[in-house]
C-alpha cells in the first residue's frame, strides 16, 4: 500500500534542492525568522543528497498496516525518557507533541524492518533527527538511512559487531599519540568507554544540540560511521593534558579504573571550537589513516557497516547479517553477561550494577555515567571491573 504522504514529499525535496540557501542572502534585523528558516534549508540540504544517495522501497510503505514490532514497549519506556536536555525553553505540551511524533517516527523504521532489534539510545538519534528536520515524512528517511547505513551493526542479535567497531579507536590513538597510548594502558584497556558516543552518534553525551547536529552533519556529508571513530581518537588527543591530569588527581585509585572512568566522562566537558577541530582534523586523519589500513579493521565482519557502505539491497543484507549473528561465535546480548555476573558478584552488587547500567551498556542501553550510583562503584567491585570481566570472558568465548 503506497503511503499517500510520498509523492508530496518528493515535491517538497525537489523544492528544498532548488533554494540558494546562503549566497544570496541578506541578513535584515527585521527577520530573525528567516535565519531561523536559513538555518533549516541548510541542514537538509545535507539531508536531502544523503536520502537521495538511497533511494529505499520501503519510503513508500504504510507502517500502520504492519505487524508490532516487538520492541515497541521499550520504546514507549524510552519516549518517555526523551528530549531531557534539548531542546531547551519549550512548553511540557510542545515536548509531550515531540514525544508523540518521535514514537510513530521510532515505530515506523522498525515495523518496516522488522529483524533489527531496537536499542536504547536509538531513541537518543531519533530525536536529534526529528529536531534537525522538522518534518516528520523527510525525518522518516532520513532516520531509515541512517539506521541501515550506519547503526545496522549495533542492532543485531548479539554485540560482537559493536564490539568489534569499538577495537578501532585504541589503534588510531596509538597512531595519533603513541605517547598518550601508552600512558593510558590502551593495549590492555578494552575500549568499552567509548560505547555510548559511538552506538548514539553522540547524542547521548552532548547535551548541547548544536554539538550533536555538528558530528550528524558530517557523518551526513561523509556517508559512513568510521568518522565518529575518528572523532572519538581526535578528541582524546585534543584533551590529553585534561585526560593526564585527572589520572594524576586520581592517582590513588586502580589506574584502570581511573582511565575507563575519565574515559566515559571527558566528552561532556567538550566545547563546539574543541569539536569543531576535532571534525577537521578526523577528515585529514581519514586520509592519513584510512579504515582499510588499520589492523583491527581486519577483524570486522564483511557484513558489517563498516565494510557495505556501497550495499542499497538492506533487507536482504540484514538477513544475512543476523544468520551469521546466529553462527556458534555468537555473543549473546544478555544470557552470558547474566552468567558471569552471577558467578563472580553477590546478589547485592549484582542488583546495584543493574540499577546503575551494567547490563544496559553492553545490551545496547545506555545509563548516566554521571549518576551517584556509578561513582559510588570504586573499589575491586567496581563497575569497571565488572565490565572488563564480562568483556573478557566474552573474547574467550568466541
Amino acid at each position: 500500500m503506497v503511503d499517500s504522504s510520498d509523492a508530496n514529499l518528493d515535491r517538497k525535496l525537489y523544492m528544498e534542492e532548488k533554494v540558494n540557501y546562503a549566497d544570496d542572502y541578506v541578513v535584515t534585523t527585521e527577520s530573525i525568522h528567516d535565519l531561523v528558516k536559513l538555518h533549516t534549508n541548510i541542514t537538509k540540504s545535507g539531508w536531502i543528497e544523503f536520502i537521495k544517495e538511497y533511494e529505499l522501497h520501503s519510503d513508500i510503505v504504510n507502517s500502520d498496516i504492519l505487524p508490532r514490532h516487538k520492541d515497541e514497549d521499550q520504546v514507549q519506556l524510552d519516549v518517555e525518557r526523551s528530549f531531557v536536555y534539548y531542546p531547551t525553553n519549550i512548553a511540557s505540551q510542545h515536548r509531550d507533541q515531540l514525544k508523540i511524533r518521535l514514537k510513530k517516527l521510532i515505530i515506523k523504521v522498525l515495523r518496516n524492518y522488522p529483524h533489527l532489534s531496537y536499542y536504547q539510545g536509538y531513541h537518543d538519534i531519533s530525536g536529534v533527527v526529528l529536531l534537525m528536520l522538522d518534518d516528520d515524512e523527510m525525518a522518516y528517511r532520513a532516520l531509515t538511512r541512517l539506521t541501515l547505513v550506519f547503526l545496522r551493526d549495533f542492532m543485531m542479535p548479539d554485540i560482537k559487531y559493536s564490539l568489534n567497531m569499538l577495537n578501532l579507536i585504541p589503534e588510531l590513538i596509538k597512531l595519533l599519540d603513541s605517547e598518550l597510548y601508552e600512558k593510558l594502558d590502551l593495549a590492555q584497556i578494552q575500549p568499552i568507554f567509548a560505547l555510548s558516543p559511538i552506538i548514539t552518534l553522540y547524542s547521548h553525551d552532548f547535551q548541547d544540540l548544536q554539538l550533536v547536529e555538528l558530528v550528524f552533519k558530517e557523518m551526513v556529508s561523509q556517508k559512513t560511521i568510521f568518522i565518529s571513530l575518528y572523532i572519538f581518537a581526535s578528541l582524546v588527543v585534543q584533551k590529553k593534558k585534561e585526560i593526564l591530569k585527572t589520572l594524576e588527581l586520581n592517582s590513588d585509585f586502580e589506574k584502570s579504573d581511573v582511565i575507563h572512568n575519565t574515559l566515559s566522562k571527558f566528552l561532556s566537558t567538550t566545547t563546539k571550537d574543541e569539536l569543531t577541530g576535532a571534525i577537521e582534523n578526523s577528515q585529514k586523519y581519514l586520509v592519513k589513516y584510512p579504515p582499510s589500513k588499520l589492523k583491527s579493521f581486519k577483524l570486522v565482519g564483511n557484513l558489517s557497516v563498516l565494510k557495505t557502505k556501497e550495499a542499497r539491497n538492506f533487507k536482504s543484507l540484514i538477513d544475512e547479517q543476523i544468520k551469521e549473528s546466529k553462527s556458534p561465535v555468537k555473543l549473546p546480548r544478555l544470557s552470558l553477561i547474566s552468567k558471569i555476573l552471577v558467578s563472580q558478584q553477590t546478589q547485592n552488587v549484582i542488583k546495584l550494577t543493574i540499577a546503575v547500567g551494567v547490563l544496559s551498556i553492553l545490551l545496547g542501553s545506555l545509563a548516566d555515567v554521571n549518576s551517584p550510583a556509578i561513582s559510588f562503584i570504586t573499589g575491586r567491585l567496581s563497575l569497571i571491573n565488572t565490565i572488563k570481566r564480562i568483556w573478557r570472558e566474552i573474547h574467550n568465548n568466541t
